[in-house]
């Protein structure tokens, strides 16, 4: 885990690349240099070999005097420069030397009314002091005002007052857009460094948005930063891009720290962080059926919730975040004999854990450009005030050697910076034994010199000294320049701890903000609460959604089954033969009971609790089997027809010639049955009119038979006699009215009249029994001449006439 901090070191001022010039001295007796005569900082620009140019009344040669109180204004040419800073440092061509007694004051202004930076001399500051006109401050001034006593003086000072570009504060803002829809506004809350809580899926659009309150366009002086300047963009899942505007899609339901890096022209940086963070599918554990098995027609409780009025919670789930880096933007750091400059990086998210071993701070690394190694020592303090020492090349030796690639011409333009680490674990010594071993790599901007190499090092303390320090709390690194010449940048910094102390420092909860079950016929009862009555209508398994949206607009939803028993299962119903049926497939886990209804009487084996017994029958037909079962008492049917056999019979028949027969074996016990005639017809009867034997086959269900009929036919004519002899003169012979053939026609009715239309006879089924006599009385009739009419069954008829002889 690791923490950065962005920062610039100046030794001296950062000023406008130009021609050097030595600057003409200036006492503090001289007229003032204010915004009317200001300072030309073409002029007054810093001298590598005669920096001083700023002297008390005494000069370069002669102490001030006594009972001094002299004033001077010194104002920038804002036209070449913001700002006027002062050095009185030790060291390198300046000196300081003020009695305790005596005492120079210096204000933030055009007058000794501006605000007071500070009063100073030889007692209050040994190692002399640094001076600048401040942000605060427009017109970029200084005034100093120096005060004597009547007894004691000195030597006074030898300092340098330049005047220049200092590098412009700004502010670094940032704006978020959840999908790219801007017209909801910023979705950051609070702004710059707060929070886009967004779905897995959502893109979110970064803007940079600085501000620059101190860009030439804004104070009409200074240099251009809103045109110039750069932003870099980092993501803890390891992506980065440039630009002032960028897209990011979180890759997984966590948190992501999004950093923006805005860099001025002059290498000022600004960084800010922010946080995205996914919704986490929330636990839907404790949503439920109860029961979640229930009979047909029964009702079921579901129950969801996410408030503390609800039946029960539906839980966010913790999301979490990798940290990242801390950082601070571009910091002045003047030049002088042991001036130190001090910077902190703000730890927290380890839960009070303190450094237990030397390995804990894994390492802490630089990037920076000096001209001068032998300027320097850097140490560093933990949140408890232990401070170790990481290097001290002023005393340990360093000389003329360069850390990173310095730009050594007499400007203050950057160089190039490289990195420098310590660690417990370096293979390298300690920087002064690298050194003193040669470990040099050429330098590229500023030939003829040599660099430290850049690497991993000893630090000069053992970091077992920090056991004990709480981890989270302020880190101070402090950065001692110890003469007053050359200069550098300390670009950044930043702390490496061991990942497993904390792998994660932030946690957060996506809260439910609403919750609803989505509508279903079934449903039949709720209230307030999220507890709703289900009736479901179909068996097996019926779904019930709840749905929930959390705080960061994501809606999550989970299903929920109620099984309904639709009863026992039986096998579909059936037909069976031999009065017997064996039952298979019922589905009662809890068992249950048979019973019936039919046209006989049905017996059960092994019992009517047996779930799949046989079943005997001792009559043919429709029976219907009711299985109920224990756990839901609902009753299922089974239906069984039990088919007989069939069978089949036909017998002979004889008839006239002309005449038909209807020769029927219809089976009306078998729904099944199919007929197939040798006749070819495929009916269950046919009607037959010509002589032959006729066969059918019938097939049934459980069986087939064949049955058969002879057919024999006659032409059956009938031949009516013309003569009967009855009384004396009957000799056995035609003493009858016999008609040939009558026998084939029954029914036939036979009617005779007399000469005068007289019905003498009448029959309706004339049996050939007629001898002559009168059918009223019963006397024989008289001879002579008869007509009779025969009416046949079938409606024909046929007349005549008949000689009665009667001797």
């Amino acid at each position: 885990m690791s923490w950065f901090r962005y920062i610039l070191f100046c030794w001296t001022l950062c000023l406008p690349l130009g021609a050097l010039a030595q600057s003409p001295p200036i006492l503090i007796t001289d007229a003032d240099m204010d915004a009317s005569s200001p300072m030309d900082c073409n002029v007054y620009s810093p001298d590598p070999m005669a920096p001083a140019n700023f002297f008390d009344s005494g000069g370069n040669s002669a102490n001030y005097s006594d009972n001094e109180n002299e004033t001077i204004t010194i104002c920038p040419d804002l036209a070449l420069g913001s700002k006027v800073t002062s050095s009185f440092a030790m060291g390198g061509g300046l000196s300081w030397d003020v009695d305790a007694s005596d005492t120079l004051y210096v204000y933030d202004g055009p007058s000794t009314a501006s605000p007071l930076i500070g009063a100073f001399n030889s007692a209050t500051h040994p190692t002399g002091f640094v001076a600048n006109a401040s942000w605060s401050n427009p017109t970029g001034c200084l005034t100093f005002q120096f005060v004597s006593n009547a007894s004691v003086n000195a030597s006074g000072w030898e300092g340098t007052v330049t005047c220049g570009n200092l590098p412009q504060p700004f502010e670094p803002h940032m704006v978020a857009y959840i999908n790219g829809d801007i017209s909801g506004g910023n979705d950051m809350q609070p702004a710059d460094t707060g929070y886009v809580d967004v779905c897995l899926g959502d893109s979110v659009l970064f803007v940079a948005t600085p501000v620059f309150p101190h860009d030439v366009s804004v104070t009409g002086t200074g240099y251009d930063q809103i045109n110039t300047y750069t932003v870099e963009w980092d993501f803890s899942d390891g992506s980065s891009a440039t630009g002032d505007s960028v897209w990011f899609t979180p890759p997984a339901r966590s948190g992501f720290l999004v950093s923006m890096k805005i860099t001025d022209p002059i290498l000022l940086a600004e960084l800010i962080i922010s946080k995205t963070r996914v919704s986490t599918i929330p636990s839907f554990v404790t949503c439920e059926a109860v029961p979640d098995t229930i009979c047909l027609g029964a009702t079921a409780n579901l129950i969801g919730g996410v408030t503390s009025t609800d039946t029960a919670g539906v839980d966010g789930t913790v999301g979490s975040f990798q940290l990242g880096g801390s950082f601070a933007g571009l910091t002045f750091l003047p030049d002088g004999s042991g001036l130190a400059h001090t910077d902190s990086l703000s730890i927290s998210g380890f839960g009070g854990a303190t450094m237990s071993s030397a390995s804990d701070l894994a390492q802490i690394c630089i990037n920076i450009e000096h001209s001068y190694l032998g300027d320097l020592d850097i140490t560093l303090t933990c949140p408890s005030g232990v401070t170790l020492t990481l290097m001290d090349t002023y005393t340990g030796g360093g000389g003329t050697t360069f850390l990173g690639d310095a730009l050594d011409d007499g400007t203050l333009t950057p160089g190039i910076g490289l990195d420098y680490c310590w660690s417990m674990s370096a293979v390298l010594g300690t920087m002064s034994a690298e050194n003193a071993a040669g470990n040099w790599i050429p330098s590229t901007v500023t030939p003829g010199y040599n660099i430290l190499t850049p690497g991993t090092y000893t630090p000069l303390d053992n970091w077992a000294g920090f056991i004990g320090c709480p981890i989270d709390g302020d880190w101070v690194i402090t950065i001692t320049d110890n003469i007053g010449a050359d200069n550098g940048y300390l670009f950044e910094w930043g702390l490496f701890f061991d990942p497993s102390l904390s792998p994660f420092s932030e946690f957060y909860t996506p809260l439910i903000q609403s919750e609803q079950w989505l509508p279903d016929s079934t449903i039949i009862g709720g209230g307030l609460d999220t507890a709703i009555v289900v009736q479901p209508d179909d068996p097996g398994d019926n779904w019930y959604t709840f749905q929930i949206t959390d705080n960061f607009g994501c809606t999550y939803d989970t299903t929920i089954s109620v099984y309904t028993l639709n009863g026992p299962e039986l096998v579909p119903g059936d037909t069976a033969c031999d009065y017997t049926f064996q039952v298979t497939g019922t589905y009662a886990p809890e068992g249950g009971e048979w019973s019936y209804s039919g046209p006989g009487t049905s017996t059960f084996f092994p019992n009517t609790t047996f779930i799949n017994p046989r079943f005997d029958v001792d009559a043919p037909g429709l029976y219907t089997y009711t299985f109920t079962d224990v756990q839901c008492g609902l009753s299922t049917d089974l239906e069984i027809l039990f088919m007989p056999d069939i069978a089949a019979s036909l017998q002979d028949y004889f008839f006239c010639e002309g005449e038909t027969q209807l020769l029927d074996v219809t089976e009306g016990t078998d729904p099944t049955v199919t007929y197939q005639w040798s006749s070819g017809e495929n009916t269950s009867s046919i009607e037959v009119s010509t002589a032959g034997t006729y066969t059918v086959d019938l097939d049934g269900y459980c069986n087939d038979v064949s049955a058969s009929s002879v057919i024999t036919t006659d032409p059956c004519i009938v031949i009516v006699p013309n003569v009967i002899t009855i009384g004396e003169g009957s000799n056995g012979q035609n003493d009858y009215f016999v008609m040939d053939g009558l026998f084939r026609w029954p029914n036939t009715a036979l009617t005779i009249y007399n000469r005068w239309g007289q019905t003498v006879y009448h029959a309706d089924d004339y049996q050939n029994d007629w001898d002559g006599r009168n059918g009223n009385n019963g006397q024989l009739l008289p001879a002579g001449t008869y007509y009779y009419v025969v009416v046949y069954a079938n409606g024909e008829s046929e007349t005549g006439h008949v000689t009665l002889f009667n001797d």
